[in-house]
C-alpha cells in the first residue's frame, strides 16, 4: 500500500508555523497545574503580615520549608483563584494579592485556551487526525471503486485495453482510468500517483487547519504578555519584586522578554508623550530583576549587588537585548524628553535609568552575565550583537553610527549601576574611537553629533578604581588625553568628561591608604598622565590643565618623591591649549 501517513511536523513544516511546539512550550512556561498550590504560599505569607515589598521573598521562603500546601479550598469549581477570598487580599497590603491572582488567573485561563485550540475536542489536534483518516479512507474508497469497474468491464472483443473509464466515489467525484493489458492477459490499472494526490491535498488540508490554529494562538498568547506586562508595570509600582516568588516564571522567561522588548519597540516608533507609562511596563522584568540584584535600586546610588543573575534572570536579559538592541536603546536616549512636561521627563529618565543598568548587568560576568572577551566565540552571539562586536573592534566611523552611540550616551547616563571591569574598558575605547572620528561633525541643525556620546566618558568613569586601572595603561592614557578634542573652544582646550575621568583616576579618594592597593591604582594613574605630559612638554596639547598638573606633582611628589620627583618642573611649562 503507498504511503499516506503524515506526522505532525509534516503539517508544521507544510504550514510554515508549528502550533503544536508553540502550544506546548508556552504550557510549559506558564504551567498553571499547580496555582492552588501558589495561592496557597501566598495567602500564608500575607496572613504573617508582610507588606508589598517582601511578601514575594516571603512566600519564596515558605514553599521551601512547607513543601506542598493545600491551596484547594482557594480555588473555585472552574479551576481559578477565588479572587473574593480574604485569605488573599489583606488591606495591608494594597491591591498586590488581588494583582497576584489576576495573574495566576490570566495564567490559568489563557493555558486552558490554548490546550483547547490544541489539544481539546474540535481542535487542531482532533482534525489532523481526521485529515489523517481521510487520506487513507479516501485512497481505500477509490481502490474499491475502481475494483467494482474493472470487475464489471466487458471482454475485450479486439483485445485491446478499454480507454477512459469513469469511475465515481461519493463526496470526492468522477475520476477517469485507463486500465493497461498485464502480461498475465488481464487488465491492470496503477493508483499510486493518485495516492500521491490524495496525501498531498489532504496534508494541505492540515496545514490551512494548522495556519488558522497558530493564528488564534497567537492571539491568544499576545493578549496573555500584553495584559501580565501590564500587571508587571502595576505590580512593580507596589514596589512588589517580579524576581522573586513561586510566580516569578510568569514574568522572568524567554517569551515574556522578546514580547516585552518588541513592545518596547513599537512603542518607541509612536508618540512617546501618550506611550511612556506602557514603556515601562515593558521595562517591568528588566526592573523586576534589578530590584532582586540591588536591595537599593531604584536609589541615585544602589551599591553592591546582593547576589549573581540567576540562570532565568540571564536568559531574560539576553532575549530582552536581543530584540531591544543597541539601535532601539541609540532611539530611546534620542528622543528629547526634556522638551515635555515634568511628567514625561520623570518618565523617560526612569526609562533610560532602567534600560541602561539592564544592559549594564547583562555585560558583566562578575554578576553572572556576558563576558565580551571569554565568551564571544563560545556562545551564540549575544543581546546588543551590535554593540558588543564594536566595542572590541573599534568605534562607529559613520554618521548614523555617532548618532545611535550618542543616544545609548544618554540612556547610560541615566544609569547608576557600576560598570563592569570589562565592559567599562571596552566602552570607553569605543568611545574615544569614535569621537576621534566624529570631531567636529554635526546634524542637520549644526547641534554636534557626539554630544551624548562623550556623557558616556563620565559614565565609564564613575567607580574611581576602576577609572584609575584604565589610566594606569599608558597607551590608554595616550588615547583618552591625545584623540578626544572639546567640541566648544571655550573649554579651554580640555574635554569636560575627560576632565572629569582624569580626576577620578587620579585622585586619591579621602580614607584610600596611598600604599594600598587602590591607593597605588591612583598613583600609576596620576604617573601615566604626567608621563604623557611630560613627553610632550613645551608643545600644544589639548586636555591638559595647568592647576592639575600643579596638583598632582604636588602630591604625589610628596607622597613619593623618588618615583615624581622627575615631574617637578612641569608646573613651570607654558602650556598652550591645541583645538
Amino acid at each position: 500500500m503507498p504511503d499516506l501517513h503524515f506526522t505532525r511536523d509534516n503539517v508544521q513544516e507544510k504550514a510554515g508555523c508549528w502550533p503544536w511546539v508553540a502550544q506546548k512550550t508556552f504550557c510549559d512556561e506558564v504551567d498553571s497545574e499547580d496555582m492552588a498550590e501558589k495561592a496557597a504560599v501566598y495567602a500564608r505569607a500575607a496572613a504573617e503580615g508582610t507588606d508589598a515589598a517582601d511578601i514575594a521573598e516571603r512566600a519564596t521562603a515558605i514553599a521551601a520549608e512547607a513543601g506542598e500546601l493545600d491551596g484547594s479550598s482557594l480555588i473555585d469549581a472552574e479551576g481559578r483563584v477565588k479572587e473574593t477570598d480574604r485569605r488573599l487580599r489583606p488591606d495591608e497590603l494594597k491591591d498586590v494579592p488581588s494583582l497576584l491572582v489576576r495573574a495566576m488567573n490570566l495564567a490559568i485561563d489563557a493555558e486552558n485556551e490554548a490546550v483547547r485550540l490544541i489539544l481539546g475536542d474540535g481542535g487542531l489536534d482532533v482534525g489532523f487526525t481526521h485529515h489523517l483518516s481521510a487520506s487513507v479512507n479516501e485512497y481505500n474508497g477509490w481502490v474499491e471503486a475502481v475494483n467494482r469497474v474493472m470487475a464489471a468491464l466487458p471482454p475485450s472483443a479486439d483485445g485491446l485495453p478499454p480507454r477512459n473509464v469513469p469511475v465515481t466515489l461519493p463526496g470526492y467525484g468522477t475520476r477517469t482510468i485507463h486500465p493497461a493489458m498485464g502480461s498475465d492477459g488481464m487488465f491492470h490499472v496503477s493508483l499510486d500517483d493518485w495516492a500521491v494526490e490524495i496525501r498531498a491535498r489532504h496534508l494541505q488540508d492540515a496545514a490551512d487547519d494548522a495556519r488558522k490554529a497558530s493564528e488564534e494562538l497567537d492571539a491568544v498568547i499576545e493578549t496573555y504578555q500584553r495584559q501580565m506586562t501590564e500587571l508587571a508595570g502595576e505590580l512593580t509600582k507596589h514596589d512588589y519584586d517580579l524576581s522573586e516568588g513561586p510566580l516569578k516564571s510568569l514574568w522572568i522567561n524567554p517569551a515574556m522578554a522578546r514580547w516585552a522588548a518588541g513592545r518596547l519597540n513599537d512603542l518607541l516608533e509612536s508618540d512617546h508623550g501618550t506611550a511612556a507609562e506602557e514603556m515601562l511596563q515593558a521595562l517591568a522584568g528588566v526592573e523586576g530583576i534589578l530590584n532582586g540584584l540591588f536591595d537599593d535600586y531604584g536609589s541615585a546610588s544602589p551599591g553592591e549587588a546582593s547576589r549573581r543573575l540567576t540562570a532565568d534572570e540571564r536568559a531574560y536579559l539576553d532575549d530582552f537585548y536581543w530584540v531591544f538592541d543597541e539601535s532601539s536603546l541609540g532611539a530611546l536616549g534620542g528622543h528629547h524628553w526634556t522638551a515635555g512636561t515634568d511628567r514625561l521627563r520623570e518618565l523617560g529618565d526612569h526609562l533610560m535609568r532602567v534600560a541602561g543598568d539592564g544592559v549594564t548587568v547583562l555585560l558583566d560576568p562578575e554578576l553572572g552575565g556576558v563576558s565580551l572577551r571569554r565568551e564571544w566565540d563560545a556562545i551564540p552571539p549575544p543581546a546588543l550583537a551590535g554593540l558588543t562586536r564594536r566595542l572590541p573592534e573599534g568605534g562607529y566611523a559613520d554618521d548614523e553610527g555617532i548618532a545611535e552611540l550618542s543616544g545609548f550616551g544618554n540612556v547610560m547616563s541615566h544609569s547608576t549601576v557600576p560598570l563592569g571591569r570589562e565592559f567599562g574598558r571596552d566602552l570607553t575605547e569605543s568611545v574615544i574611537d569614535t569621537l576621534a572620528h566624529g570631531r567636529g561633525r554635526t546634524d542637520a541643525a549644526g547641534n554636534p553629533l557626539d554630544t551624548d556620546a562623550r556623557k558616556l566618558l563620565a559614565v565609564t568613569s564613575r567607580d574611581p578604581e576602576r577609572a584609575a586601572e584604565m589610566m594606569a595603561d599608558p597607551d590608554f592614557t595616550g588615547s583618552l588625553l591625545g584623540d578626544v578634542y572639546p567640541f566648544d573652544t571655550w573649554t579651554g582646550g580640555v574635554e569636560p568628561n575627560v576632565q572629569r575621568f582624569v580626576e577620578r583616576a587620579t585622585t586619591l579618594p579621602e580614607g584610600v591608604a596611598p600604599g594600598s592597593p587602590a591607593g597605588r591604582a591612583h598613583a600609576d594613574a596620576a604617573y601615566a598622565y604626567l608621563s604623557y605630559v611630560d613627553t610632550a612638554a613645551g608643545g600644544d596639547l589639548h586636555n591638559v590643565d595647568a592647576e592639575t598638573i600643579r596638583g598632582l606633582v604636588k602630591t604625589y611628589g610628596d607622597l613619593d618623591p623618588g618615583r615624581f620627583g622627575r615631574f617637578a618642573h612641569l608646573p613651570d611649562e607654558p602650556w598652550v591649549p591645541y583645538l
